[in-house]
């Protein structure tokens, strides 16, 4: 997801603890719109594409979100959360 609209990715896939989706520093809401858009535009549409089961924070600024796809898969993907440091 690169766009005007918000923070775009610096690195990782999102597919583990491990790889997180880094997006370039912003506030915290910012950040989590970004996580929000980015998984509306690689899934679809929340409540109809996948339903959202949990999104937290773990240890290490890892934001994960856990969701249950259309087809009845679950998946998560997880972002940086560090990034949102400096501005709190």
């Amino acid at each position: 997801m690169q766009d005007t609209f918000g923070p775009t990715i610096v690195s990782g896939d999102g597919d583990s603890v491990g790889t997180p989706i880094k997006f370039t520093p912003c506030d915290r809401a910012t950040r989590i719109a970004a996580e929000y858009r980015y998984i509306c535009d690689r899934f679809g549409v929340e409540d109809i594409h996948w339903e959202r089961q949990i999104h937290f924070t773990r240890p290490g600024f890892i934001s994960d979100w856990g969701m249950k796809l259309a087809d009845g898969t679950t998946r998560n993907v997880y972002f940086d959360s560090s990034v949102s440091l400096d501005f709190e």
